[in-house]
């Protein structure tokens, strides 16, 4: 079996990186140790791009040009972060690896509340700015959402609601309203897309913008499987197909595609 990761860190569970990391609480990230693979008979091979897919000649190509053959493929390709489509943008960190958390970084949805509580809890002074008048106010409404607000002031986080930024600058961000606030370091907690540009590129079955895998995760080639955020899967117990973006059910799916490609066939 041979994984290929473009994150150069050996394999690790990232809900903690805003639970309990960024916290400066013990975190226990690796999922396994460097030698569990070796034991295993896991080929891991980090930092690595792939490029695209061959599904004739069953081969996955990287950016290096390198082939690797397979038998069966299981995608787990997850979401990308989307863009602060702003000026000055770039300057924002995002939070979607442990490299990013040791960046230091804050944001604005429910990973970003988590970060900026933890960071306000260490004394640094920080400040969520979202378009909703209160956070996750389109998931929870606008009574849960007040709440959210008097937790994040108790933690010593100071919120401004129905506000878009206009353009990040090296001291902060502009507000479309024409004020500053300052900032040493910028986060854009604006939202992931799954990336589905290897299944695309390989002529994959999508349907708004997900892979369309049935029950074992198989997609329309039937030697390609895929898990996690990037799919649209069909859910035995639900009866249809069903979009799913929990870790939880990620891991799930990973096992149900895994199992399955190895002959023992499994359903979500």
């Amino acid at each position: 079996m041979r994984i290929l990761s473009a994150d150069p860190a050996l394999p690790y569970a990232k809900p903690p990186l805003s639970k309990d990391y960024l916290c400066g609480r013990r975190a226990n990230l690796d999922l396994h140790s460097a030698g569990w693979f070796e034991r295993n008979d896991v080929d891991l091979i980090r930092g690595v791009t792939v490029d695209r897919i061959d599904v004739e000649a069953r081969e996955v190509i990287t950016a290096g040009g390198v082939h690797y053959p397979y038998w069966h493929l299981v995608l787990a390709p997850g979401s990308a972060a989307v863009p602060l489509a702003v000026p000055g943008g770039a300057l924002a960190h995002q939070l979607r690896s442990f490299a990013d958390a040791v960046a230091l970084v804050v944001g604005a949805g429910l990973i970003g509340c988590e970060a900026a509580a933890c960071l306000a809890g260490l004394g640094v002074a920080t400040t969520i700015v979202a378009p909703e008048i209160v956070p996750l106010q389109r998931r929870f409404g606008v009574d849960v959402g007040e709440r959210i607000v008097k937790m994040l002031s108790d933690a010593g986080v100071r919120f401004i609601g129905a506000s878009s930024v206009a353009a990040v600058e090296d001291a902060g961000v502009l507000l479309a309203s024409g004020e500053t606030v300052d900032g040493d370091v910028v986060v854009a907690a604006t939202g992931v897309r799954p990336d589905i540009r290897l299944a695309t590129a390989a002529g994959l079955a999508t349907e708004d913008g997900r892979i369309v895998v049935d029950e074992h995760m198989r997609t329309s080639d039937r030697n390609i499987y895929a898990a996690g955020d990037v799919t649209l899967a069909y859910n035995v117990a639900a009866g249809r197909s069903v979009v799913s973006e929990h870790w939880r059910d990620a891991a799930q799916q990973g096992l149900v595609a895994g199992l399955t490609a190895a002959g023992f066939p499994q359903s979500w």
